[in-house]
């Protein structure tokens, strides 16, 4: 147990004792770190170090000032790379007989003689190569008196730092030892790691403060005594409570040291976030507390940037909007309160239409810009309550808390669209910026924060679909195709591989004789589980998600081989159709595919006929005419427009395009019998498409007096489910066989 009758922490002898144990207690800065003592520095950069360091102090309290240091005049002074002051003691002053403490930033040269600097410099070039290791130099330094003083110097490089300590040469007491810290060497610690020391009489109420109390809180210079009633009187309302408990338990033994952050009132009106510990120092007989002692650290810039890191993880870095796990939070707080009251929420998600064409156009950063503007006529469409995050590239998301009827949610939606319609500059330009925007209510839609979220992408899907600048609410039919969708694609992915894929053959007539002369192979998929699904379902799936051009070659490759063996067994002039999709047009490897599958499969040359339709040829294609002119070129491949006559071919174009085929599409077919202008139609196809050497086949035939009409017309071939409907290989194959000899 400590004396009773001792001297406090804070009482003049032990100055230079408790500037130590603040300074080490307080994070362990670097000056202290690279000095003496480095076991005591290192073991105190906990609140466990700062505890053990007072029990250092407990042994040190007897020893005598003049132990440590020098009568001689000697400072320490931390200098930045350009010998530039950071800081000084004030001993500083008395060494050269300043006026005052010279301001920070003065050149440390301002002092040197000439020439000095050079050896100066060189000395910190070589502690910072040593790890920091002491350097040893002497300088001679101009005197306030205009005489000049032989300095004894030790430089060490801390960080970007230099930490000189200077001492005049000259009568000495007793020399210290080279690494030794002066009072003012621990002052100057204590003030750059903003920490105050505290010490508190429970008897009388005193509180007895280190000079850098005053300088902290802006107080008058010199104030080191107050009353914990005063003290308290600083601490903020909401953290007082908090403050009083560190105190009790520590008081009762429940804790062995007091440990609180709270705020305190700066002399300006500002509050100060600081960290205070502290221990009991001395007891009563009867174990009753007498005196506390401890440290208050300057935890401002701490939480600052706590809440800096904060705002970052729950901000997007962009646009200053919530984000994603913000909006999680807050759509999980609108669901709890709308659940209690029977109420309902809304969820809303906002896409730019045509964001990714800006970004080729104008660049990423220009687009930035735009997305910052577009976040900000976002903002000032909600009222308060109503959250508005960034949850993608180009997409937001608004959280409607309860009481929101569908009505209100709509008026939203159709604002947030409004908001975009004035024009947005965007690198010197103005274009059209539109959004669609999908609308989730909560409970119909979903009761949990990734349902709903499913749920308003589902509805914006459908919104896009619709075209720019639409809304549109969540349809339980369009969740379903959209959860059906979604399956499709994931098992598309293995069908090859698990055998599910195979290829139906729709045999391809000759009028005239009605004679199978070739067939179009059509991909078919039948899932154990889902049973059939059709292409009209699959293929644009496929599309999508990239998976078309493996499946195109897939197709390719079994439809040629079997073609082939038709070839060879039944039919020589067999020709096959395959469809090729307009992606599959821009796939760089389509042509070596091709070419490929024929070589391997030795397929008669001119046999393979490629199906494209017509939108291939419409508007700046160059790609896929390039692609198509090469499979004529290197593939010897004939080219065939599906579906003519519903597109935007015109007969003056077909002058221009590498195509062999015309496939009449079934809608002109299907009442050629009775309609005139539909025969009329028809009959102009065959007529300018016999003019310019182009094969004819009619689609969709499905009874003979279509048969007849197209005979009449002249049209050479046909195919539809009147004639036969697709089939698989073996079925193919019996029908050949019954048709055409096999071959001896």
């Amino acid at each position: 147990m400590p004396d009773a009758h001792a001297p406090s922490l804070l009482s003049p002898p032990n100055r230079r004792v408790g500037a130590l144990v603040l300074s080490v207690g307080a994070i362990a800065p670097a000056a202290l770190l690279t000095g003496p003592w480095p076991a005591m520095a290192a073991a105190a950069a906990s609140a466990a170090g700062f505890f053990a360091a007072l029990g250092w102090l407990a042994r040190e309290r007897n020893r005598p000032l003049g132990d440590m240091g020098t009568s001689t005049p000697r400072c320490t002074v931390h200098c930045d790379h350009a010998l530039a002051l950071t800081q000084a003691s004030p001993a500083l002053r008395t060494m050269l007989g300043l006026s005052e403490v010279p301001a920070r930033g003065t050149s440390f040269a301002t002092w040197l003689a000439p020439g000095a600097a050079l050896p100066l410099a060189d000395a910190i070039g070589r502690s910072r190569a040593g790890g920091g290791a002491g350097v040893s130099l002497r300088l001679r330094m101009r005197h306030a008196d205009n005489g000049w003083r032989d300095v004894d110097t030790r430089v060490r490089a801390v960080g970007a730092r230099a930490v000189l300590e200077c001492a005049v040469v000259g009568r000495r007491v007793r020399a210290p030892a080279p690494d030794a810290l002066t009072a003012d060497d621990l002052d100057l610690a204590l003030d750059g790691a903003r920490c105050a020391l505290w010490d508190a009489d429970l008897d009388t109420g005193t509180m007895r403060l280190s000079p850098q109390w005053s300088r902290l809180l802006g107080a008058v210079a010199g104030q080191t005594v107050t009353t914990m009633h005063e003290l308290a009187q600083r601490v903020h309302s909401e953290d007082l409570q908090d403050v009083r408990s560190a105190w009790r338990r520590v008081l009762k033994g429940e804790d062995p040291q007091c440990r609180v952050e709270h705020r305190v009132r700066c002399d300006d009106g500002r509050w100060l976030w600081i960290e205070s510990l502290g221990r009991v120092v001395e007891r009563a007989a009867d174990g009753r507390v007498l005196r506390m002692s401890g440290v208050a650290i300057d935890a401002s810039e701490r939480r600052q940037a706590q809440a800096q890191l904060a705002d970052l993880a729950l901000h997007d870095p962009l646009t200053d909007l919530p984000n994603r796990a913000l909006l999680t939070d807050r759509i999980t707080q609108s669901i709890a309160q709308a659940a209690r009251h029977g109420e309902t929420m809304a969820v809303l998600v906002l896409d730019i239409d045509r964001f990714g064409h800006f970004n080729a156009l104008y660049g990423h950063a220009a687009c930035d810009a735009l997305l910052c503007e577009i976040a900000d006529r976002l903002r000032q469409v909600l009222c308060h309550g109503e959250t508005l995050a960034r949850v993608g590239g180009d997409k937001f998301a608004v959280a409607l808390p309860a009481a929101t009827a569908p009505e209100r949610a709509a008026g939203v939606a159709q604002q947030l669209i409004d908001a975009l319609a004035a024009p947005i500059r965007v690198a010197g330009e103005a274009p059209a910026v539109s959004a669609c925007v999908g609308i989730a209510m909560c409970p119909v839609d979903g009761q949990e924060v990734a349902t709903l979220l499913r749920s308003a992408d589902i509805a914006l899907a459908q919104a896009k679909a619709v075209g720019p600048g639409q809304m549109q609410f969540c349809d339980p039919q369009v969740s379903a195709r959209a959860r059906r969708r979604l399956l499709i694609e994931r098992e598309l992915a293995g069908a090859a591989a698990r055998g599910e894929l195979w290829i139906a053959y729709q045999p391809v007539f000759e009028v005239a004789s009605q004679r199978i002369v070739g067939a179009e192979a059509l991909l078919r998929w039948t899932h154990p589980q889902l049973g059939a699904i059709e292409p009209g379902e699959f293929i644009p799936i496929a599309e999508a998600c990239g998976l078309i051009n493996p499946l195109g070659r897939w197709t390719l490759d079994w439809a040629c081989t079997q073609a082939r063996a038709w070839q060879a067994a039944l039919a020589p002039d067999f020709r096959l159709a395959v469809n090729l999709s307009p992606l599959q047009l821009r796939d760089p490897g389509l042509v070596d595919a091709v070419c490929a599958a024929l070589q391997r499969t030795s397929l008669a040359p001119g046999s393979l006929v490629l199906e494209v339709t017509e939108s291939v040829f419409v508007g700046d294609e160059p790609q896929a005419l390039d692609t198509l002119r090469r499979l004529k070129r290197e593939a010897a491949a004939q080219l065939a427009i599906d579906d003519f006559g519903c597109g935007y071919s015109t007969f003056g174009s077909l002058r221009h395009l590498p195509v062999d085929r015309l496939k009449i599409d079934r809608s002109f077919v299907r009442d050629i019998p009775a309609n005139a202008a539909d025969a009329a139609i028809v009959r102009a196809i065959v007529s300018v498409a016999g003019a310019l050497g182009l094969d004819v086949t009619a689609e969709g035939v499905e009874t003979a007096e279509q048969l007849e009409c197209l005979a009449a017309m002249g049209c050479a071939h046909a195919q539809g489910h009147g004639l036969a409907r697709p089939m698989n290989a073996d079925a193919l194959t019996a029908r050949l066989e019954h048709v055409v000899p096999r071959a001896a």
